[in-house]
């Protein structure tokens, strides 16, 4: 699976209803900010942008009004020893030796308890 980065953008509990309009804001600002994106879309609570540079793209959805946090996440196949290879290797990247860091998941499993 190639690898795709995708900006991750939680918008704040006053703008949850107005999920199209922030969708709408995201796509002028990156615009007018020359950024280009392939698509803007959602994805529950969240709005997934798949933008050509991710940093640039994430610091200029970071500036609207109803944006509560962006972060930058890369797709991974659901399966155990990718998601657990791809977290290792990128808390390798980010850490110094001897610093630790704590991986949290959240969610229901699904097909192994009754």
């Amino acid at each position: 699976m190639n690898e795709v980065s995708y900006v991750v953008v939680f918008p704040t509990i006053f703008c949850k209803n107005k999920i199209p309009q922030l969708i709408s804001n995201i796509k002028k600002i990156l615009k007018i900010r020359k950024q280009k994106f392939k698509s803007v879309k959602r994805d529950g609570d969240v709005i997934l942008v798949n933008s050509g540079d991710p940093v640039f793209s994430s610091s200029a959805i970071n500036l609207i009004f109803g944006v509560e946090k962006v972060a930058i996440a890369r797709q991974v196949k659901n399966d155990f020893k990718t998601i657990v290879s791809e977290i290792t290797s990128i808390g390798g990247n980010l850490l110094l030796k001897g610093e630790k860091f704590l991986v949290k998941v959240e969610g229901t499993s699904k097909g192994f308890f009754p």
